[in-house]
């Protein structure tokens, strides 16, 4: 099959968990024998740009970049990618046998229905409106985040509308999308993210005293209360934090205010095959966030043998069972967090146990090789025209279609 990606960034630009999902699952697709294209977005004064890399053609589309427009810049950037995706697509959607959307990337294709040709399938990740509720929680929302709300939502709507298939990837999600429109359920079919199980280090390669932190430094991560929780957590025990985002600035002050410097460390972004170094070295990882749909970050941890410490919300414990592979917070309270790290940190046998059985977890329900499989499978139903008559069927039955 000739299969089209939509995503407007890719890890080599940005790093997050739908970059990393795409470039993951279009590895292991093509690794399946299966054609792969992935259209992202490009530089506006170099035009549409063709390359190949990682066995993938990369299409790069100029777009207005939102920083154009300051006081708008999320909803602009938005906007900006699906109107130019979106008059791409309509011209060269012939040239594939599929094109899967990954979150609203390229969700405006979908408009109008009559003028699709292909069968287009739309991963979500998650929604909007729920990210933005826990990220502001009852701060007053900018004028920029109040169009983007309404810009992306619509977007989101057009895809459960009339995109052929749906993938939610995780229960957590197939709760939202049920909660937003029940009636998408029926073309809906759950198939999770998944990690790369890589031959683990030595045990004694590890820092018995690194706790590591992976993801955007943002609120919804609950990075802010992490750094309060590591004036609690004594030494010897220090912070790794690896990702980029709008919280860094405040959290540098912060940290040089607590006098922590010498224990908490801000690498910013880093590449893939950095990340996993860190992870092989640190005792444990810690994900403190407000919500998650899933946690891939979790999952890559457990992959390296390590154990983790996260927020028991959202889909994360669908990832994370307490006591087996990690342990589940009640609260990302800075007092919760602190003695939940002082406790794994004082128990490394526990610890050590609790990231090989995460080990053995991810190998057997969360490997990319299982992933692209169930994934390619749906594809394969959705060229053949048999998709719709059973989720139909299944749907007509009153069972649930997982």
């Amino acid at each position: 099959m000739k299969i089209l990606y939509v995503c407007k960034s890719l890890p080599h630009s940005f790093q997050g968990g739908i970059q990393t999902h795409v470039w993951k699952l279009s590895e292991w697709v093509v690794r399946l024998g299966h054609d792969v294209s992935i259209l992202t977005a490009g530089s506006w004064t170099k035009g549409e740009r063709r390359y190949e890399l990682g066995g993938r053609e990369i299409i790069e589309l100029p777009y207005l970049p939102g920083r154009r427009l300051p006081a708008l810049s999320t909803a602009a950037e938005e906007m900006s990618f699906n109107l130019a995706a979106k008059k791409w697509l309509l011209d060269n959607q012939g040239n594939f046998d599929i094109i899967h959307l990954q979150g609203r990337s390229g969700n405006l294709f979908l408009k109008n229905k009559s003028q699709v040709k292909v069968p287009v399938v739309n991963t979500l990740h998650g929604l909007v409106e729920i990210e933005q509720n826990r990220t502001n929680g009852n701060k007053q929302d900018s004028i920029d985040a109040r169009l983007h709300r309404t810009l992306a939502g619509n977007m989101e709507n057009t895809a459960l509308k009339n995109a052929d298939a749906l993938i939610a990837v995780s229960n957590e999600m197939m709760d939202e999308l049920f909660s937003r429109m029940p009636e998408a359920l029926c073309k809906t079919t759950k198939i999770y993210n998944g990690v790369d199980v890589l031959p683990m280090l030595r045990l004694d390669d590890t820092d018995p005293n690194l706790l590591l932190f992976v993801g955007r430094l943002t609120a919804i991560k609950g990075v802010y209360e992490l750094v309060e929780a590591m004036r609690l957590i004594p030494e010897p025990i220090r912070l790794v934090m690896i990702g980029d985002g709008e919280a860094k600035s405040e959290l540098m002050e912060r940290i040089q205010q607590y006098g922590l410097e010498h224990r908490i460390r801000l690498l910013g972004g880093l590449s893939m095959e950095l990340v996993e170094k860190w992870l092989h070295r640190c005792h444990a990882l810690v994900l403190p966030s407000f919500h998650e749909t899933q946690g891939i970050v979790l999952m890559e941890a457990n992959a390296c043998g390590k154990p983790v410490i996260a927020n028991g919300v959202g889909g994360v414990p669908e990832v994370v069972q307490n006591g087996e592979n990690g342990l589940l917070m009640p609260s990302n309270k800075p007092e919760y967090i602190a003695g939940v790290v002082e406790y794994l940190f004082k128990h490394k046998d526990r610890a050590i146990k609790m990231g090989l059985n995460g080990r053995q977890m991810v190998q057997e329900k969360f490997a990319w090789s299982g992933i692209a499989e169930q994934t390619i499978a749906l594809y394969s139903l959705l060229v053949k025209g048999k998709f719709r008559l059973l989720t139909s069927q299944i749907f007509l039955s009153g069972a649930h279609p997982n």
